[in-house]
């Protein structure tokens, strides 16, 4: 805690125009002053846009594809094609808007420097932009949950329901106690891999030449890299040196609990993508992101 502050990023000296902007969108979003738990709560009408453009694109869009598929799952077909790829637009969104910040606005903290994730806790600066991601990121989970449990769209099966639990609760307690930069480093290693496998998907049940037969081999090998193989030095090592000694114990302990379960879950998520591989299945990628009702 009494380190000495880290040097401002580059952008924090971004022209006062664009500063001027991400004040304005935080205030759109509902968020207060300075960061509070309660900006989740004040932010939740951004779950239900996103609850609302989703029954607009199935209404508008899936239609079109239903025409377009042919033979007898025809509408099991199109209702794939177009589950995966709302979720691919959305999760690359995210996903670059993740990548930009670790690499201009996180104070150095990179999957490549964990050490400076959380050196000079608990005076980290925290700009608009950082704040929010972490606000989006929630309640994209929340929007994911909300249209489980009112049984229409993309449906989470049960070990996506608990990682998003999981998951809300690392963003939420990291926003709270200004553990940030840390958040949004990790989010942005292991959402890396998940526009692939949406994309995966696509080109699979497309049955688009060359890129089916390469998308899920290359979807694997990024999951295996960011979520498994990295996690270690990135995640786990800094989390284990680090949280005890800057966190109070009760706060140390949930997190260090909470990093452990997800980070778990990814390597029962890459056994199961080896236990497809060796059995030849590759019709669905094996991260059980969602199924259709």
């Amino acid at each position: 805690a009494g380190s000495a502050p880290l040097p401002r990023p580059a952008l924090a000296s971004m022209p006062t125009a664009m500063a001027a902007a991400a004040q304005a969108a935080g205030a759109t979003l509902g968020l207060a002053r300075s960061p509070h738990v309660a900006d989740f709560v004040a932010a939740s009408w951004i779950a239900m846009v996103l609850l609302a453009a989703r029954l607009v694109a199935e209404w508008t869009l899936l239609p079109i594809l239903r025409a377009r598929c042919k033979g007898p799952d025809a509408e099991k077909t199109a209702f794939a094609l177009f589950d995966n790829g709302f979720i691919a637009a959305f999760a690359g969104a995210l996903e670059a808007y993740a990548v930009y910040l670790t690499v201009a606005e996180n104070y150095g903290c990179t999957p490549l420097s964990p050490d400076t994730c959380i050196q000079g806790w608990p005076n980290h600066e925290i700009g608009m932009g950082q704040r929010m991601y972490m606000v989006l990121m929630f309640n994209y989970y929340l929007y994911e949950m909300l249209s489980t449990l009112m049984g229409f769209g993309t449906q989470l099966k049960p070990d996506m329901i608990v990682h998003h639990m999981a998951t809300m609760s690392l963003i939420s307690c990291s926003y709270t106690i200004n553990l940030v930069r840390f958040g949004i480093m990790w989010q942005a290693l292991f959402d890396f891999s998940n526009p692939l496998l949406h994309v995966a998907k696509i080109v699979h049940i497309s049955e688009v030449p060359v890129l089916k037969d390469l998308m899920l081999p290359l979807f694997a090998v990024v999951f295996f890299v960011v979520r498994v193989a990295a996690s270690p030095y990135a995640i786990v090592y800094p989390g284990l040196r680090d949280a005890p000694s800057v966190l109070s114990p009760l706060w140390a302990a949930v997190l260090i609990a909470l990093m452990f379960f997800v980070c778990g879950l990814q390597v029962f998520w890459f056994y199961k993508i080896v236990q497809l591989a060796r059995k030849g299945e590759a019709k669905e990628p094996a991260e059980p992101e969602k199924k259709k009702k």
